[in-house]
C-alpha cells in the first residue's frame, strides 16, 4: 500500500515541477501566466455547460436565442467586445511606437 502512495506522490510533485517550470518559461517570455491558470480551471466548466446547454436545445444554436434576455446579454457581449476592439485601434493611431512591444506577438 505504501508503494502505491509513493508512486502518487512522485506522480504528484513531478507534475507540480513540470508546471512551475512551464509557469517560468511563461513568464519569461512575456506572457500573463493568470489568464492561463483560469483558462486551464473554467475551460472544462465552459466546455460541460456548452454541451449540456446545447443537449437542451437539441443541438440547434437558435436556443441561445430564445428569450429576450439572452438576445439581451447577446447584444452586450457584442457590444462590448466593439468597443474593446475600437479603443484598442484608437490607441495604436494614437501611439503607433507601442503596438505589439510588450506582448509576446510582437517580438
Amino acid at each position: 500500500m505504501l508503494d502505491g502512495l509513493r508512486v502518487a506522490s512522485t506522480r504528484d510533485v513531478g507534475v507540480a515541477i513540470a508546471f512551475g517550470l512551464m509557469g517560468l518559461l511563461l513568464r519569461a517570455n512575456g506572457y500573463p501566466v493568470i489568464p492561463l491558470i483560469l483558462g486551464l480551471i473554467l475551460g472544462p466548466l465552459a466546455e460541460e455547460n456548452l454541451l449540456r446547454s446545447l443537449e437542451l436545445g437539441h443541438n440547434s444554436l437558435g436556443y441561445f436565442l430564445g428569450s429576450p434576455t439572452a438576445v439581451v446579454l447577446w447584444l452586450v457581449l457584442i457590444a462590448a467586445i466593439a468597443y474593446l476592439i475600437r479603443q484598442s485601434r484608437a490607441r495604436r493611431r494614437l501611439d503607433p511606437e507601442r503596438t505589439n512591444v510588450d506582448s509576446p506577438a510582437g517580438r
